[in-house]
């Protein structure tokens, strides 16, 4: 858990992915993604960060599963949102991760998941400034 502010990704219009074309693994080949990154004890839950890299990610012809879209009930527990989140992680076909990731339980349990079922997993960073991993 981190109490660090995240800096939310720059937006869609200012912003685009830049992925290589002829490698078979890269994330234009990939249409479902998971969004996984920090939402404990960061600024309403890290939404900003999270909708701004969505906004991204369907911008570039991507389906995007934003957990920080998910409204459970009041009473939900960190393992509630978990459950759901872990869901969404085996409907994907690939894993996009938000800077500071490694510092969160949650995003480290979804990466654990993804990489057990062969998912592969792109830093947002990387994959916005070009990079593939």
């Amino acid at each position: 858990m981190t109490t660090n502010s995240q800096t939310a990704p720059t937006s869609a219009s200012s912003r685009h992915l830049k992925v290589v074309p002829d490698n078979p693994t890269q994330l234009k080949d990939r249409s479902i993604v998971y969004l996984a990154g920090p939402m404990t004890g960061l600024p309403d839950w890290n939404r900003p960060a999270f909708n701004a890299a969505t906004e991204v990610l369907e911008g570039s012809g991507l389906t995007v599963i934003n957990p920080a879209r998910v409204q459970l009930a009041e009473t939900a527990t960190w393992q509630d949102y978990m459950r759901y989140g872990l869901r969404g992680v085996s409907q994907a076909d690939v894993i996009v991760v938000l800077p500071g990731w490694r510092q969160s339980r949650g995003a480290q349990a979804e990466v654990a998941a993804a990489r057990s079922i062969g998912l592969p997993v792109f830093e947002y960073d990387a994959l916005a400034d070009g990079g593939d991993k």
